[in-house]
């Protein structure tokens, strides 16, 4: 039976993948990254280009919400795993299923902030498709959104290389918990979604060269991300809990819930691993952007191994994707 473990990102969602449904489909020589690799995105190679393929599906709640929207999220979110693979993101697609009686002013401030983001960007919306359930059958929109990128340069889970330095990009946990503060209306100082593009500070890290890979941290959160790279690069990574960006109100909402904050989703963060001679530079550089002002050396990639977090209070323990439910509809 599925639930709403399977949609969480966590350890759940990993089984469903691997165990459920890709046994129901050949794996296929695409000459370059297919359905085996289980990536941001898959890849075709043409001549010298990669065309870089990705999709996501968006029924957050509530639409609306500090820092961005359905609408806002569904092309950020796109982007974002295109960006993290090296490829510039160019065009999308859009699927919208609406519930019969959303109000048409809802819709066209959705509709308005899906413009207005892919525009930003440069990203061009080429066509989708509409329809419409009944009344009660869905909870007034979902966004499917498929996108593509190019680039000459693939980059990918695989890449991690034993000595280089792991960088997150700025403070974790913020969208899902802004999310769950508007939701719940806690008690607490409401916090700004990180949900932003992260094309920006990709260009210009990739110009410094020395960059292996990159991930953006969505459903599951930061833990998930290290131990997607730790397995599929095959490699240990050392972190250091103190050295993680987390705000307090982020803390604060852990505290009330009994969260993690590594487990909690973000929509405008990455992971980095770059060789330990352009750590400097990269840091520098990511500093003087507006998403990476909180950026930080988070650990380092090891020889085999596993994800090991050296606490703040001295100890060490595994760092492990999470099993069950958390927050649902948060992307």
């Amino acid at each position: 039976m599925i639930t709403l473990a399977h949609g969480a990102g966590g350890k759940t969602t990993e089984d469903l993948i691997k165990k459920i449904i890709m046994p129901k489909f050949k794996i296929r020589n695409v000459n370059a990254l297919g359905l085996d690799a289980l990536d941001d995105g898959s890849a075709i190679k043409s001549g010298k280009t990669f065309f870089v393929f990705t999709s996501d599906s968006y029924i957050v709640k509530p639409l609306f919400f500090k820092g961005g929207d359905i609408g806002k999220l569904a092309v950020v979110g796109v982007a974002n795993d295109l960006s993290v693979m090296g490829a510039k993101p160019i065009a999308m697609h859009l699927n919208l299923i609406l519930e019969e009686g959303l109000d048409s002013s809802v819709f066209e401030k959705i509709l308005s902030s899906i413009g207005k983001t892919a525009e930003e960007q440069g990203i061009a919306i080429l066509g989708g498709d509409t329809k419409v359930m009944e009344k009660g059958k869905i909870d007034q929109i979902a966004i499917s959104a498929f996108g593509i990128g190019v680039t000459s340069k693939l980059l990918t889970d695989a890449d991690v290389k034993p000595g280089d330095d792991i960088i997150v990009s700025g403070g974790v946990g913020e969208h899902e918990a802004s999310i769950l503060i508007e939701r719940e209306n806690i008690g607490v100082s409401k916090i700004k979604s990180d949900c932003a593009p992260l094309q920006d500070m990709v260009e210009k890290i990739l110009k410094i060269g020395g960059v292996h890979a990159m991930k953006d941290l969505t459903r599951g959160g930061l833990t998930m991300a290290l131990n997607e790279w730790s397995e599929k690069s095959k490699i240990g990574l050392n972190i250091f809990e103190k050295t993680i960006p987390v705000s307090k109100t982020v803390k604060s909402m852990c505290r009330i819930y009994g969260f993690d904050p590594f487990n909690l989703a973000c929509e405008g963060r990455m992971i980095i691993a770059v060789e330990s001679s352009k750590t400097r530079i990269v840091l520098k550089t990511l500093k003087k952007t507006k998403l990476g002002k909180n950026a930080s050396v988070i650990g380092k990639a090891v020889e085999g191994g596993e994800v090991v977090l050296n606490t703040s209070v001295g100890g060490r323990k595994l760092l492990t994707p999470f099993e069950g439910v958390m927050l649902p509809r948060i992307c």
